[in-house]
C-alpha cells in the first residue's frame, strides 16, 4: 500500500465506524470502499469489484451505497455513467486525525 491511500486497518482500529449505526453490509462496503481510497479519500471501485471483495451480490452493494450516502459516511464526487464508476468520497472524520 502506498503511503497515498487510507489505512484500512487504522480505520478499523480507531474505532471510528463503531457507534454510527451501520448494518453489516453497509459496513463490508465501507471497508472496501476505504480499502480502494486515496489519501484524499477518494474512492470509485466499480460495483463489481465491491462485491467480490466484500463477499456480496451485486444488488446487495447497490442497495449499501445509497445507504451510506443518505448516512452521510459517503458523498457522491462524480456519478459514474455505463463505462465508468462513480466517485465518492469517504468522510473525513473516519479517517483523518486530530
Amino acid at each position: 500500500m502506498s503511503a497515498t491511500q487510507l489505512s484500512t486497518r487504522g480505520v478499523l482500529r480507531s474505532g471510528r465506524l463503531t457507534g454510527l449505526g451501520l448494518t453489516a453490509g453497509e459496513r463490508l462496503v465501507l471497508i472496501v470502499l476505504i480499502d480502494h481510497a486515496d489519501a484524499d479519500g477518494i474512492t470509485f471501485p466499480a460495483e463489481r469489484t465491491i462485491a467480490n471483495e466484500s463477499g456480496m451480490q451485486r444488488s446487495g452493494v447497490q442497495k449499501q451505497l445509497p445507504a451510506l450516502v443518505r448516512n452521510g459516511v459517503i458523498r457522491v464526487v462524480q456519478e459514474g455513467g455505463p463505462r465508468s464508476s462513480t466517485r465518492y468520497q469517504i468522510a473525513p472524520q473516519l479517517w483523518t486525525t486530530g
